[in-house]
């Protein structure tokens, strides 16, 4: 036997022994769960014994709606939900842009004007306080709202004369000048404009995400992965699955 945990208090779900004291494992998988003594009799040289001194132990929970690409993806992204105002937005950027010298395109996720004594957007004039040489995108905590800098917009191709984006719409100052601001279908000229995703970028997020996940007892999940990508890329998202799953690596 590999592991045997004992002396806790076993949750089990199942209706005919809804608790117990141990379970056993090998190869990974739970091979008895019941009383202190019955599990541990299976114990063999090598076993490592895991005393759990009472303490609630759970099956795997199933996430039944999640993005896992997405969640993956934002471990590479600087994580704005710290910020206070939108000073912390841009030392959080600067602090990132140090830590990550060679990206091509800075993303950030998770800024929220409602926690702000100031509830006012960034704009691309304060994005561009943190760099004018790369562009960047600051995706809003709801994800309906992206703000980037100046450099981005160049990128883009957006200018006073870019139509606006039916079911969206991006902000304009008095002078009818772009401010940066994207809200939701308008976030398309965004995510049309960032370097696509390679089947083995996608596989790093995807294992990255799963090993999180997996550290915070969650062993399964129901995932939408083609909102991480443009429409016309979601065959990447389908082939970094399928190799994943050939390499028994889901």
């Amino acid at each position: 036997m590999d592991k045997i945990f004992f002396g806790g208090n076993v949750y089990t779900v199942d209706p005919a022994i809804p608790h117990a004291e141990a379970v056993a494992v090998k190869n990974g998988i739970i091979v008895r769960v019941g009383t202190n003594e019955d599990v541990l009799a299976l114990q063999t040289e090598g076993t490592e014994l895991i005393d759990l001194h009472g303490r609630l132990m759970l099956p795997g929970f199933c996430d039944s709606h999640l993005h896992l690409l997405s969640y993956g993806y934002s471990l590479e992204k600087a994580n704005l939900a710290s910020a206070r105002s939108i000073d912390d937005v841009v030392s959080l950027g600067k602090a990132f842009l140090a830590e990550h010298p060679h990206l091509r395109w800075m993303q950030g996720r998770g800024w929220n004007s409602d926690h702000w004594d100031r509830p006012d957007f960034p704009t691309r004039y304060d994005l561009d306080r943190i760099t004018g040489e790369i562009p960047v995108s600051y995706t809003r905590a709801c994800g309906h709202i992206i703000v980037v800098n100046s450099k981005a917009l160049e990128v883009m191709g957006v200018t006073r004369d870019t139509p606006q984006i039916e079911g969206g719409r991006f902000d304009v100052d008095e002078s009818g000048e772009p401010l940066g601001i994207f809200r939701e279908a308008a976030r398309t000229l965004v995510y049309n404009a960032i370097p696509s995703l390679t089947v083995e970028d996608i596989k790093r997020m995807l294992k990255n995400g799963g090993e999180r996940a997996l550290a915070c007892g969650i062993t399964s999940v129901q995932s939408d992965d083609f909102e991480a990508v443009p429409e016309h890329e979601f065959r990447a998202v389908l082939d970094a699955y399928q190799a994943l799953a050939r390499g028994g690596k889901l």
